[in-house]
């Protein structure tokens, strides 16, 4: 089954933990395996998240590694893309770059034309992601 991290928006309240578990029993077509304050781990079928309120973005989990260096030659799609980081190294300088490198990136970057977005997001190790909504 397919696997999805949920990021939250920055709201301070329990708001968004009830939005999701609501949805979640009302459709019962995806289950929260994590969730925080800042995001959730669920698998199964996001489309009935695309409208809820406190969700920035949802992606489909394509590899997951403890350290970055781990990602070194993960598989992602063929296309242009480029590299989004969220969570615990967000304001680490250059890590997206980084990642696009361990990605192999080199003469695939487009921020004006991409074909899909890698988010990169570390909560207790990396998952890497494509941007679905």
């Amino acid at each position: 089954m397919d696997r999805y991290i949920i990021e939250f928006s920055r709201e301070p309240n329990d708001a968004k933990h009830v939005e999701i578990k609501s949805i979640m029993e009302t459709y019962e077509d995806f289950q929260i395996e994590y969730m925080d304050d800042h995001i959730a781990l669920i698998n199964g079928n996001p489309q009935h998240l695309k409208n809820a309120a406190f969700i920035n973005f949802i992606s489909k989990v394509i590899y997951e590694g403890e350290k970055i260096e781990d990602l070194k030659g993960a598989k992602i799609p063929d296309g242009k893309f480029y590299v989004r980081v969220s969570g615990e190294y967000a304001d680490r300088e250059n890590a997206e770059k980084m990642i696009g490198d361990l990605l192999t990136a080199r003469g695939r970057v487009s921020f004006s034309d991409p074909d899909f977005v890698i988010r990169a997001i570390y909560k207790n190790g990396w998952f890497l992601s494509v941007l679905y909504f």
